[in-house]
């Protein structure tokens, strides 16, 4: 386990770069606020571009019908008045007919209105004199009626008369169940062009007409009129309403146009994809500005209010935290009158500082005791060191007393035995005399032996107190 000051160590080691604590709180909540701003923002955005697709294809689908229907009752009345005029004129004579068909209510409407007989005559209102060789009858118009059998549209041509583009309506002329003529009647393109710019997309697109192969009709651009619109395009695979999400510079939608004879025309209704989508685009740069701005003004704005709140207690605790490690111990602790993590902190702090105040203080008086115990230690064994002193000096002195005693008999020995070899020749006569010198040296003798023994309890009493001085030393 760790110790106290190991601890401190370790909190210490944790403290010396509190900015990285900081810079990382700041890194992963400018990730989480650009997230939630980014899943908002994009939240916000597809709500808003969904909006606005349903607004588009509102938009096509309501201008696609109402000129369905605007071109469906400006051709059905027109193509009244030409039926109305091949069943009135069939009775007439020609002077009648060039009456008719140059009634205001014809002139104003047509430019110009005709009749091709079946003789090949020719009467057209305003008159105006047809190139030489000019037969009604090879006419596309006439050919295409009499084909039918009834009232016919055709595709826009160029006019013999007029060299303008137009389209016809033709019907066949009867009388009596005989065929007579073909009475016809040409729309000016122009006409049809502007009826189709009146409707208002706002600047942002454009209608125009177009048959069932591709044919563009008519259009703002006079370079696409009579070109297809593109190559193999079906208006049968793009009548759905259109999307802003198709590829494309437009939003393209087609609606039929019911009721024409003999032709099927569709009316296009196309939108500049970069116009309708601006707003969109606008939006989402708004939007995206607002995420970057909260992000730079958010972030650094936390990022103070997390050094303020966090970084700095928790730096000053842990420079606290360093002083007491380093022995420090009247070291404030700060941050104590906070009632959150922080405060629980520092007061944990607190208590930790009050032990280690006590555990110091423990640890001075147990050097105390140490220090006490030491000197009465040592003056027990100076005390057991002067009593063994006296005690070895004392058997010293008896055991250089016994040796003085022992180095005199010894020296008498030397001088018997001196005595002994000069007087050898005479031991046998100093037999008496040897025998009582033996007898004085068993006396020497028993002397030094009684000497030896009483050096010996000397010792023995010696030992004994070394062995008591230690283990009094022991003890101590």
């Amino acid at each position: 386990m760790l110790n106290e000051r190991d601890a401190l160590g370790m909190a210490s080691a944790a403290g010396r770069t509190p900015t990285r604590f900081v810079y990382r709180i700041v890194a992963a909540t400018a990730a989480l606020v650009s997230i939630a701003f980014g899943v908002l923002g994009y939240l916000v955005y597809d709500a808003s571009r969904a909006a606005l697709a349903r607004q588009i294809d509102t938009q096509i689908a309501l201008t696609g019908q109402s000129a369905v229907d605007g071109i469906q009752k400006w051709l059905g009345g027109r193509q009244m008045l030409v039926q109305g005029l091949a069943e009135n004129i069939g009775a007439l004579s020609k002077d009648d007919v060039r009456a008719l068909i140059g009634q205001k209510a014809m002139t104003e409407v047509f430019s110009p209105v005709y009749l091709g007989e079946a003789g090949g005559d020719f009467i057209r209102q305003p008159d105006v004199k047809m190139a030489d060789g000019y037969d009604p009858r090879q006419r596309p118009w006439y050919q295409a009626a009499i084909a039918a059998k009834r009232l016919i549209l055709t595709k826009p041509y160029i006019s013999a008369s007029t060299k303008q583009l137009v389209m016809t309506i033709a019907s066949p002329v009867e009388h009596d169940g005989t065929l007579t003529g073909v009475a016809g009647a040409d729309l000016d393109l122009e006409t049809v062009k502007a009826f189709l710019q009146s409707f208002d997309l706002g600047g942002n697109g454009y209608v125009f007409l177009i048959d069932s192969d591709g044919l563009v009709l008519v259009h703002p651009d006079q370079q696409k009129i009579m070109k297809p619109l593109a190559d193999n395009f079906r208006v049968e695979d793009h009548r759905a309403a259109a999307s802003i999400d198709t590829a494309g510079a437009e939003v393209t939608a087609f609606y039929p146009i019911s009721g024409l004879p003999s032709v099927k025309w569709y009316v296009g209704v196309s939108l500049d994809r970069g116009k309708v989508l601006a707003p969109l685009n606008s939006f989402r740069n708004l939007l995206l500005l607002t995420i970057l701005a909260a992000v730079v003004v958010i972030v650094p704005l936390l990022g103070m209010l997390i050094n303020r709140l966090v970084a700095r207690p928790i730096a000053a605790m842990t420079e606290a935290m360093t002083a007491l490690s380093d022995g420090a111990a009247h070291t404030a602790v700060p941050a104590l009158d906070r009632r959150d993590e922080i405060g629980a902190m520092a007061k944990a702090l607190e208590v930790f500082k009050r032990n280690a105040t006590e555990m110091r203080r423990l640890e001075e008086e147990h050097e105390a005791v140490r220090r006490e115990a030491d000197a009465n230690r040592k003056a027990l064994l100076e005390s057991l060191a002067g009593d063994f002193e006296a005690n070895v000096s004392s058997m010293l002195q008896d055991v250089s007393s016994a040796t003085d005693v022992v180095g005199g008999l010894s020296s008498r020995m030397a001088a018997g035995m001196v005595s002994a070899r000069d007087k050898g020749d005479a031991v046998t006569r100093a037999t008496d005399e040897t025998t009582g010198n033996v007898q004085m040296v068993a006396a020497a003798t028993e002397e030094l032996s009684a000497s030896i023994d009483e050096i010996s309890m000397r010792v023995t009493q010696s030992a004994a107190i070394a062995t008591q001085a230690a283990a009094g030393a022991e003890a101590a």
